[in-house]
């Protein structure tokens, strides 16, 4: 039988980089899977990543839950100004990103498919 995992993202997160299940962290929730993980962060305004980087072998979904948010790949800016927009990152794609305004997101990364 497969366990039932519970907890809370802003505590769990404060100790894994925003991270809040998944592989990576020995003790950090499974979900017997480990080609994904899950991050819930918050970002204040004005916060952002200047170094472009990207993630080898992991495709990404971030999620805006509320506030304004750009990310930037490949020459274009990908705006999430209203709750629910979400920016799909395929693996090994440069990218960089800026909080407008206090946002939350949701970040979905997973192994690319062979």
């Amino acid at each position: 039988m497969k366990k039932i995992v519970t907890g809370n993202a802003n505590q769990l997160g404060k100790d894994h980089g925003q991270w809040i299940m998944g592989y990576g962290f020995k003790d950090m929730p499974s979900m017997e899977n480990e080609t994904l993980r899950i991050k819930w962060s918050h970002h204040k305004k004005g916060e952002r990543r200047e170094e472009v980087h990207s993630i080898s072998g992991y495709q990404t979904i971030t999620i805006l839950v509320h506030g304004h948010f750009i990310q930037q790949m490949n020459g274009r800016s990908y705006e999430q100004s209203i709750e629910g927009d979400f920016v799909y990152c395929p693996a090994n794609t440069p990218h960089t990103w800026e909080a407008i305004e206090d946002s939350m997101m949701i970040t979905i990364q997973f192994q690319e498919s062979k």
